[in-house]
């Protein structure tokens, strides 16, 4: 029974073999294994009916809640960082893809003027002092701009 682990099998072995340590140890293997958590939540009901009857003693039945809600408390603990920690990437990365777009509108916008600072006949070096572009991309700018006439 220990092999198959699932809410069936722990069902069986409680009835069979009343051991409170291998019972938290199985049902903690449930929570994790088990997708189906209102079933494990059922499952967690038939001990606390069980318990109500005077079959299980009330304490083990309240050692079993306990184990089953740390693990439960644990688990939406991790959920939420997770989450957070996703909103945190998300938010990063916006931030950076808005300082890149930025970056690059700027450079976009050095090369238009630049454009037109040469259209209209203006030195290269007064050019680069005022868009901050190296001559070398200005001069190979004018090659460009010339090809295309």
């Amino acid at each position: 029974m220990l092999n198959i682990r699932n809410i069936v099998s722990t069902l069986f072995l409680a009835e069979s073999h009343y051991d409170l340590d291998v019972l938290e140890v199985e049902l903690l293997n449930l929570f994790s294994s088990e997708s189906d958590r209102q079933a494990v939540s059922l499952f967690l009901n038939w001990f606390r009916q069980l318990a109500f009857h005077g079959r299980l003693e009330s304490e083990d039945y309240q050692s079993l809640e306990y184990i089953y809600r740390n693990e439960e408390e644990v688990k939406m603990m991790l959920v939420t960082a997770l989450e957070r920690e996703r909103e945190q990437f998300f938010q990063n990365g916006l931030r950076e893809g808005k300082q890149e777009g930025l970056l690059e509108g700027e450079q976009k916008g050095r090369l238009e003027t630049a454009k037109a600072m040469l259209a209209k006949g203006m030195e290269i070096t007064l050019i680069s002092e005022i868009t901050n572009l190296p001559e070398a991309q200005l001069l190979q700018l004018k090659d460009e701009l010339a090809s295309m006439r």
